[in-house]
């Protein structure tokens, strides 16, 4: 069947369920800045958008992030495997996070 991912409310929901500054504290102690859109932030400030255009869509709402994934009809029933690359550590850490 299709990947729920493929369905923008799917990726919506995921958005609002997120909390970077707590993934941030917890895979690498605090040490390092929250984007201001899908671009690292060590890229350069030349690279990233306004906080302004892109504050709305990482509003923490668990409320909506349920709406959205049922109006998808999302099967929460099923589980998912991550891989990553075993590369680094810092890797390792921030997916288990």
């Amino acid at each position: 069947g299709p990947r729920p991912w493929n369905d923008i409310r799917v990726r919506e929901a995921f958005y609002r369920l997120l909390l970077p500054q707590q993934i941030i504290d917890l895979a690498v102690g605090g040490k390092a800045v929250i984007p201001t859109g899908v671009i690292p932030a060590g890229f350069g400030k030349e690279l990233q958008l306004d906080a302004s255009e892109t504050a709305k869509y990482f509003k923490n709402d668990p409320a909506a992030a349920k709406q959205l994934l049922t109006a998808a009809n999302y099967d929460s029933s099923k589980t998912w495997e991550v891989l990553i690359s075993a590369g680094n550590s810092a890797s390792q850490t921030m997916a288990e996070v």
